[in-house]
């Protein structure tokens, strides 16, 4: 479960899918709220709700801009008058991984509960995209995934998703 382009200074506001193959077997989509997610350690775990709001290291994607740094250090929460989420638990391991820091205890335990709770089915919805079908989220509270897949062996038979990424006009664009 992760939110999109977590690497940038401006994550997209929203993320959307169009499907227009689907795969032969396995590939559906699995959405979760961060937003109750924060709620959830608000009122169960508040110190682990406090170090999600401190930087963590992750790792740099191999799509983002040639020159961009190798790990970055963001929070998985920010405020700015509204929740601003960025989640990838494994980015986050590999990014201590890249560094050669030691995540603290509390920092992974923070991250392994919230990937655990994003992952539960009683605080997800799982949904499959049919062709022609277009799934849009709101990239600061929502996040998503997709379970394992096989596909098609003939290439025109493929697995085919069409991802656009929507900004507001008041951040930069992603340099990917």
């Amino acid at each position: 479960m992760h939110t999109d382009s977590t690497m940038g200074e401006a994550p997209p506001n929203y993320v959307s899918l169009l499907c227009m193959r689907t795969a032969a077997l396995g590939g559906m989509s699995i959405v979760s709220s961060a937003l109750a997610a924060h709620n959830h350690f608000l009122r169960e775990a508040p110190d682990l709700l406090r170090r999600l709001y401190e930087p963590f290291y992750r790792d740099h994607q191999e799509y983002q801009a040639a020159d961009a740094a190798a790990t970055n250090f963001r929070p998985v929460f920010a405020w700015d008058g509204r929740l601003r989420t960025r989640f990838n638990a494994r980015h986050t391991f590999r990014g201590y991984e890249k560094t050669g820091r030691v995540l603290d205890e509390t920092g992974a335990t923070a991250v392994r509960l919230m990937d655990q709770f994003l992952e539960d089915p009683d605080n997800r919805l799982d949904l499959w995209l049919e062709p022609g079908q277009i799934q849009i989220l709101n990239n600061r509270i929502i996040v998503h995934g997709r379970t394992p897949y096989q596909d098609h062996e003939e290439s025109e038979r493929r697995r085919h998703l069409v991802r656009l990424w929507l900004r507001a006009g008041d951040r930069r664009q992603f340099r990917g």
